[in-house]
């Protein structure tokens, strides 16, 4: 299918999923859940369509500590924020996401020049990671909460830094408890390469123009878009660790069958 992004004019990987339908024909409610990146620097205008359009209620943090303190939320009133970091800093390493800041781009040369780093595999491992670590687990549980506790009207809004690996797990693991099919959730998923195309070639640029190198575009190809690769690290973990999909949501994200129905009523419609 099609998957569209929200017109913003500062947000690019934004995206609302009212536009996905379930495998028994019920429709996910429009304006209410929204997958993004940061919400640094938004414009006056993207605050309007979040407040007036969408009316939005609550806002989802999923970044580190360090995340945060570099790019602040752009604040809207009468939204409700909650922190709830996925990775803790050591897990982490560097930001998979993307740092901006000046140390950041010159922790993240060092890294690309590192003759043994492997970009792949270090992206493979940190999604392995958000599955097999308990604190992950439990991180991803308390989303989970919060959205089966959310007003029962407005958009619930969460993201990370670019909306692409955290965000895109959170994403797959909401679509699949609400009854979409796992393909047409992997095709969201892989959606975000398409709206960060614009922002990886930028990354490129900049990085080849610091490092002098072009051996390094397929490691930062690598780690700032997605790939089919780690999406399927998480879901083999997810198989040969917790026994599939239905028994991880049971049983590390808290999602029962009385849950999984409560949250199916709040967020589906016919």
């Amino acid at each position: 299918m099609e998957i569209s992004r929200i017109a913003f004019e500062q947000l690019k990987n934004t995206r609302d999923l009212g536009q996905f339908t379930t495998i028994d024909g019920r429709t996910i409610c429009p304006r209410r859940l929204l997958r993004s990146g940061n919400l640094h620097n938004l414009s006056l205008e993207d605050r309007a369509i979040l407040q007036n359009d969408y009316q939005l209620k609550t806002v989802i943090d999923f970044r580190t500590e360090t995340e945060r303190h570099s790019e602040p939320d752009t604040k809207i009133g009468n939204v409700i924020y909650h922190w709830i970091p996925i990775l803790d800093e050591a897990t982490m390493g560097i930001t998979g996401d993307g740092a901006k800041e000046k140390d950041g781009l010159q922790q993240l040369r060092a890294v690309l020049m590192d003759q043994q780093f492997d970009a792949k595999q270090y992206m493979i491992h940190t999604y392995r990671q958000l599955i097999l670590s308990s604190y992950s687990r439990n991180q991803y549980r308390k989303f989970f909460q919060l959205l089966l506790t959310a007003p029962t009207d407005g958009a619930i809004l969460w993201h990370c830094s670019a909306g692409k690996d955290r965000v895109g797990i959170a994403t797959f693991l909401l679509l699949c408890a609400l009854g979409v099919a796992e393909e047409i959730a992997a095709e969201d998923y892989l959606a975000t390469n398409t709206f960060y195309a614009d922002s990886l070639n930028q990354m490129i640029a900049q990085m080849v123009e610091m490092t002098g190198s072009k051996d390094i575009i397929p490691k930062i190809d690598a780690m700032f878009s997605v790939s089919p690769d780690y999406l399927n690290a998480v879901r083999q973990e997810i198989q040969t660790k917790f026994g599939g999909l239905d028994a991880f949501l049971e049983h590390e994200i808290g999602l029962d069958m009385a849950s999984r129905t409560a949250l199916q009523d709040l967020f589906l419609k016919k």
